[in-house]
Protein backbone atom coordinates (compact mmCIF):
# COMPACT_ATOMS: atom_id res chain seq x y z
CA UNK A 1 0.00 0.00 0.00
CA UNK A 2 1.63 2.81 -1.04
CA UNK A 3 2.28 6.28 1.01
CA UNK A 4 -0.84 8.25 1.81
CA UNK A 5 -2.87 6.27 -0.14
CA UNK A 6 -6.03 6.04 2.54
CA UNK A 7 -5.04 8.48 4.78
CA UNK A 8 -7.88 10.76 5.95
CA UNK A 9 -10.61 8.48 4.82
CA UNK A 10 -12.80 9.19 8.16
CA UNK A 11 -15.80 6.89 6.78
CA UNK A 12 -12.74 3.58 6.98
CA UNK A 13 -13.68 1.75 10.40
CA UNK A 14 -12.18 -1.73 9.60
CA UNK A 15 -9.43 -2.85 7.25
CA UNK A 16 -8.26 -6.92 6.57
CA UNK A 17 -5.55 -7.39 3.64
CA UNK A 18 -4.52 -9.91 1.59
CA UNK A 19 -2.19 -12.54 2.66
CA UNK A 20 0.32 -10.96 0.02
CA UNK A 21 0.94 -7.56 1.37
CA UNK A 22 4.39 -6.66 2.57
CA UNK A 23 4.31 -3.22 3.17
CA UNK A 24 2.28 -0.43 4.24
CA UNK A 25 3.84 2.98 3.25
CA UNK A 26 3.96 6.26 4.98
CA UNK A 27 0.50 7.86 6.12
CA UNK A 28 -1.17 5.21 4.82
CA UNK A 29 -4.07 5.31 6.87
CA UNK A 30 -3.29 9.02 8.50
CA UNK A 31 -6.06 10.50 10.37
CA UNK A 32 -8.68 7.32 9.25
CA UNK A 33 -10.22 8.18 12.62
CA UNK A 34 -13.04 5.93 12.96
CA UNK A 35 -10.60 3.24 12.23
CA UNK A 36 -10.46 0.48 15.00
CA UNK A 37 -10.25 -2.69 13.67
CA UNK A 38 -6.91 -4.03 11.64
CA UNK A 39 -5.64 -7.43 10.57
CA UNK A 40 -2.37 -7.51 9.50
CA UNK A 41 -0.98 -10.51 7.28
CA UNK A 42 1.36 -12.57 7.97
CA UNK A 43 3.48 -11.80 4.76
CA UNK A 44 3.72 -8.05 6.12
CA UNK A 45 7.61 -6.92 6.86
CA UNK A 46 7.73 -3.25 6.75
CA UNK A 47 5.02 -0.77 8.45
CA UNK A 48 6.01 2.94 7.33
CA UNK A 49 6.12 5.80 9.38
CA UNK A 50 2.94 7.41 10.48
CA UNK A 51 1.12 4.61 9.21
CA UNK A 52 -1.51 4.61 11.17
CA UNK A 53 -1.13 7.21 13.24
CA UNK A 54 -4.23 9.04 14.12
CA UNK A 55 -6.34 6.49 13.97
CA UNK A 56 -8.63 4.94 16.64
CA UNK A 57 -6.81 1.93 17.37
CA UNK A 58 -6.50 1.01 20.64
CA UNK A 59 -4.80 -2.26 19.92
CA UNK A 60 -2.43 -3.51 16.84
CA UNK A 61 -1.11 -7.47 16.40
CA UNK A 62 2.14 -7.32 15.11
CA UNK A 63 3.00 -10.26 12.45
CA UNK A 64 5.87 -12.72 13.34
CA UNK A 65 6.83 -11.45 9.27
CA UNK A 66 7.53 -7.32 10.41
CA UNK A 67 11.26 -6.43 10.22
CA UNK A 68 10.66 -2.78 10.38
CA UNK A 69 7.83 -0.18 12.33
CA UNK A 70 8.29 3.39 10.95
CA UNK A 71 7.82 6.58 13.56
CA UNK A 72 4.74 7.27 15.18
CA UNK A 73 3.34 3.94 13.04
CA UNK A 74 1.58 2.86 16.27
CA UNK A 75 -1.41 5.09 17.61
CA UNK A 76 -1.14 6.53 20.39
CA UNK A 77 -4.22 4.93 21.63
CA UNK A 78 -2.65 1.23 21.59
CA UNK A 79 -2.07 0.26 25.08
CA UNK A 80 -0.53 -3.03 25.00
CA UNK A 81 2.45 -4.24 22.25
CA UNK A 82 4.48 -7.36 21.57
CA UNK A 83 7.52 -6.74 19.29
CA UNK A 84 7.98 -10.34 16.96
CA UNK A 85 11.09 -12.47 16.84
CA UNK A 86 11.80 -10.40 13.63
CA UNK A 87 11.09 -7.03 14.63
CA UNK A 88 14.96 -5.21 14.10
CA UNK A 89 14.18 -1.71 13.77
CA UNK A 90 11.55 0.39 15.51
CA UNK A 91 11.64 3.86 14.61
CA UNK A 92 8.74 4.67 17.15
CA UNK A 93 11.66 5.20 19.22
CA UNK A 94 13.23 8.29 18.07
CA UNK A 95 15.33 8.01 21.38
CA UNK A 96 13.68 10.34 23.52
CA UNK A 97 10.35 10.89 22.35
CA UNK A 98 9.19 7.21 22.92
CA UNK A 99 8.80 7.18 26.60
CA UNK A 100 6.86 10.96 26.66
CA UNK A 101 4.49 9.79 23.87
CA UNK A 102 3.56 6.22 24.34
CA UNK A 103 1.86 5.18 27.52
CA UNK A 104 1.78 1.20 27.35
CA UNK A 105 -0.07 -0.80 29.93
CA UNK A 106 2.54 -3.35 28.75
CA UNK A 107 5.23 -4.54 26.15
CA UNK A 108 6.17 -8.01 25.41
CA UNK A 109 9.05 -9.16 23.35
CA UNK A 110 9.73 -12.58 21.65
CA UNK A 111 11.96 -14.48 23.54
CA UNK A 112 13.53 -15.13 20.28
CA UNK A 113 14.13 -11.60 19.04
CA UNK A 114 18.31 -10.60 19.28
CA UNK A 115 17.76 -6.91 18.80
CA UNK A 116 15.50 -6.05 22.10
CA UNK A 117 14.39 -7.72 25.64
CA UNK A 118 12.39 -7.06 28.38
CA UNK A 119 14.51 -7.85 31.79
CA UNK A 120 12.76 -6.72 35.08
CA UNK A 121 10.05 -4.80 33.77
CA UNK A 122 13.01 -2.44 31.48
CA UNK A 123 11.74 -2.33 27.76
CA UNK A 124 16.14 -2.67 26.57
CA UNK A 125 17.40 -2.45 23.30
CA UNK A 126 20.44 -5.16 23.00
CA UNK A 127 22.58 -3.46 20.40
CA UNK A 128 23.95 -0.70 22.60
CA UNK A 129 22.17 -2.17 26.38
CA UNK A 130 19.94 1.05 26.82
CA UNK A 131 16.95 1.12 29.00
CA UNK A 132 14.09 3.07 26.92
CA UNK A 133 11.07 2.17 28.90
CA UNK A 134 10.42 1.28 32.56
CA UNK A 135 7.89 3.11 33.53
CA UNK A 136 7.20 0.32 36.71
CA UNK A 137 10.39 -1.29 36.72
CA UNK A 138 11.83 -1.74 40.79
CA UNK A 139 15.78 -1.41 40.11
CA UNK A 140 17.72 -0.48 37.24
CA UNK A 141 19.40 -4.33 35.88
CA UNK A 142 22.85 -5.11 35.96
CA UNK A 143 25.10 -4.81 32.78
CA UNK A 144 23.20 -1.79 31.58
CA UNK A 145 25.33 1.15 30.30
CA UNK A 146 22.76 3.76 29.45
CA UNK A 147 19.17 4.69 30.66
CA UNK A 148 17.24 6.68 27.54
CA UNK A 149 15.16 9.66 28.20
CA UNK A 150 11.93 10.02 30.41
CA UNK A 151 12.28 5.89 31.00
CA UNK A 152 11.32 5.83 34.56
CA UNK A 153 9.19 8.38 34.41
CA UNK A 154 6.72 8.81 36.92
CA UNK A 155 7.68 5.37 38.41
CA UNK A 156 6.98 4.93 42.17
CA UNK A 157 8.34 1.08 42.17
CA UNK A 158 11.54 2.29 42.67
CA UNK A 159 13.23 2.47 45.74
CA UNK A 160 13.91 5.24 47.47
CA UNK A 161 18.09 4.40 48.10
CA UNK A 162 18.33 3.61 44.21
CA UNK A 163 21.30 2.33 42.86
CA UNK A 164 22.77 2.56 39.60
CA UNK A 165 24.68 0.05 38.80
CA UNK A 166 28.41 0.11 37.69
CA UNK A 167 29.02 0.58 34.06
CA UNK A 168 26.34 3.07 33.83
CA UNK A 169 27.59 5.88 31.02
CA UNK A 170 24.96 7.57 30.47
CA UNK A 171 21.69 9.00 31.85
CA UNK A 172 19.50 10.89 29.47
CA UNK A 173 17.54 14.04 29.96
CA UNK A 174 14.20 13.62 32.67
CA UNK A 175 15.09 9.44 32.82
CA UNK A 176 13.72 10.01 36.74
CA UNK A 177 11.52 12.81 36.05
CA UNK A 178 8.64 12.64 38.03
CA UNK A 179 9.95 10.09 40.62
CA UNK A 180 8.65 11.57 43.54
CA UNK A 181 9.47 8.39 45.68
CA UNK A 182 13.44 8.80 45.09
CA UNK A 183 15.58 10.62 48.04
CA UNK A 184 19.41 9.67 46.78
Amino acid sequence: IGNKAICRCEALTQVTFSGSLIEIGEEAFWMAKNLSKVDLPDTLVTLGEMAFAETALTSLKLPASIVTVGNDAIPLTVREIHFPKNLKEIDIIPFGDFERRYRFDKITVDPENPYYRIEDGCFIKNEDNRIYYAPEAPAIPEGILAIGGRSFEGNTNLPADLVIPEGVEIISSGSFRNCTGLRS
